[in-house]
C-alpha cells in the first residue's frame, strides 16, 4: 500500500512540472512572437496579433513573429528558430518523407503476372 502512495505523489509531480513547463513554453514564444513583430511593425501590429492570438485562436502571426524574432534579436539560425517555435515539425517532416518514399516504392514495385 505504501509504494502506491509514493508512485501516485511522484505522478503527481511529474503532471504539475510537465504543465508548468508547456505554460512556461507558451509564454516564451508568445513574447518572443510580441517582440519579433513589434521590432519590425511596430507595437500596435504586435498587440494585434496578440489580440488575434488569445482572443480568436489564430497563432500564425504569433508563431511568424516568434520565428523572427529568434532570428533577429537572438541571432539564431532559421533552422533553429524554426525547431524553437515548432518543434513537432522535426518528426513531421521524417513521416511526410517517408510516406512519400513508401509511395513511390509502392508505384514502382513490380506486380506479378
Amino acid at each position: 500500500m505504501e509504494s502506491k502512495v509514493w508512485k501516485d505523489k511522484l505522478f503527481g509531480i511529474g503532471v504539475m512540472l510537465l504543465i508548468i513547463g508547456s505554460l512556461a513554453y507558451s509564454a516564451l514564444v508568445f513574447f518572443l512572437g510580441y517582440v519579433g513583430i513589434a521590432e519590425g511593425l511596430g507595437r500596435w501590429w504586435a498587440l494585434g496579433a496578440l489580440f488575434l492570438a488569445i482572443f480568436l485562436r489564430f497563432v500564425a502571426p504569433i508563431v511568424v513573429g516568434a520565428i523572427f524574432g529568434a532570428m533577429h534579436l537572438w541571432d539564431w539560425h532559421w533552422a533553429a528558430a524554426v525547431v524553437l517555435v515548432m518543434p513537432g515539425i522535426v518528426l513531421v517532416i521524417p513521416a511526410i518523407l517517408a510516406g512519400a518514399l513508401d509511395s513511390l516504392r509502392k508505384a514502382f514495385q513490380r506486380t506479378p503476372t
